[in-house]
């Protein structure tokens, strides 16, 4: 059996939770290290660091971990891109599929629910940042944020869905595969630029061991690419 050694302890945004959390449980059995996990919003993620929270590895979208680059918190020459996910929607399990297949079904879909759940803007989630751009785009962000059921995170978007506390509801796919109770309504059509890419890196702040740096290159190991993609994913190429 591996030898046990000290955590590589993450900190993540929450859209690549289920894939990390899988990859986390392979790397611990092949290699006998543990891993602890925290999950936010980006803008939690950073809020996080500036507070002078201590991690190995930092997990977010590519354009927060450029940011960070610039600004000297990570070991430089580390980042690596990992993949890109998009936003898309779900409704209830059972209820009727609707049809998203382009930007104007989708502003009808938004503008006729009865409620819509995404994640509050004003917490850093980059999918309901995006829905709100999109309906204001639109046209219909007044209206929309009239019914709109505001939330922290993409659990509990599908889990307002699911409960019928909203009717349909917008996170990124990739928070789909393993969500119970939902049906997804596949991705909001590419016309607004819909995809968000992620990225990795070692902190300064954390131990850079050699574990850390094994566990960021598996995230990008060509035999993991099955699990990102099957997970809502573009693996990085």
């Amino acid at each position: 059996m591996p030898e046990v050694s000290n955590p590589v302890v993450v900190l993540s945004a929450g859209a690549v939770e289920y894939v990390i959390r899988q990859l986390g449980r392979r790397f611990t059995e092949d290699n006998g290290t543990p891993l602890e996990f925290t999950f936010r919003t980006i803008a939690g993620v950073k809020k996080l660091l500036v507070e002078g929270v201590k991690a190995d590895i930092v997990v977010g979208t590519s354009g927060a971990i450029r940011e960070m680059e610039v600004a000297g918190t990570l070991v430089a020459g580390t980042s690596t891109e990992i993949g890109s996910t998009e936003t898309g929607m779900c409704v209830r399990q059972g209820a009727k599929i609707p049809d998203i297949s382009t930007p104007e079904k989708l502003r009808d879909l938004l503008s006729g629910a009865r409620s819509v759940a995404y994640s509050d803007p004003k917490v850093g989630g980059s999918s309901g940042i995006y829905l709100v751009a999109f309906m204001d785009r639109m046209g219909i962000l007044a209206d929309v944020q009239k019914k709109s059921v505001l939330c922290k995170n993409g659990e509990d978007i599908v889990r307002a869905v699911a409960s019928g506390e909203a009717e349909v509801g917008s996170t990124f796919v990739s928070e789909f595969p393993l969500a119970t109770g939902i049906t997804s309504a596949g991705a909001i059509p590419l016309a607004f630029g819909n995809a968000t890419s992620y990225a990795a890196a070692l902190l300064k702040s954390g131990s850079n061991s050699d574990a850390s740096r094994r566990f960021l290159a598996s995230l990008r190991a060509a035999e993991h690419r099955t699990i990102w993609s099957s997970n809502g994913f573009q693996p990085a190429a």
